[in-house]
């Protein structure tokens, strides 16, 4: 299941991409407006957007307002990333159909629980990617003989 972050800062994208990896999504990441249209252009099949308030050249909310200006977006759960408790501009949001918001500072369980609210659920099986296979209940070390293993 892919995500897509859109955050400004390199370090965020960075963060986010982490905790997404580690609640099992596949994270791409576009630091602007521009880039995050062309991955979504793409027919990149995104499960949800994580979207900030400050991108690179704009600002996330006119991010929003492209996305759900496209039909084939209309229903992609955006969540917007925000340290602002700003009344004004979360009615903006709102406004801009935005599906939930992440208040800053944030850590994985807060992003699992917005994901889930969504319905966006990471252990889910989705059929369009591969089965995980199962670890092998052994695995050599680096120094360890298998044969030596097996004859014991």
């Amino acid at each position: 299941m892919k995500a897509l972050v859109v955050n400004g800062s390199a370090t965020e994208r960075a963060v986010f991409s982490a905790q997404l990896t580690w609640l099992g999504l596949e994270p791409d990441t576009a630091a602007s407006a521009e880039e995050a249209l062309d991955l979504l252009q793409r027919g990149h099949d995104f499960a949800v957007v994580l979207l900030s308030w400050s991108l690179q050249g704009s600002e996330g909310l006119e991010l929003l307002h492209r996305i759900r200006a496209e039909a084939r977006w209309a229903e992609l759960p955006v969540v917007l990333i925000t340290g602002m408790d700003d009344l004004s501009r979360i009615e903006q949001a709102h406004d801009a159909a935005v599906s939930e918001f992440l208040l800053q500072p944030s850590d994985a369980q807060a992003l699992l629980e917005k994901l889930l609210i969504l319905g966006v659920d990471p252990e889910a099986p989705d059929a369009t990617q591969p089965k995980p296979r199962h670890r092998p209940a052994h695995r050599a070390r680096p120094n360890e003989d298998p044969e030596a293993r097996r004859a014991a």
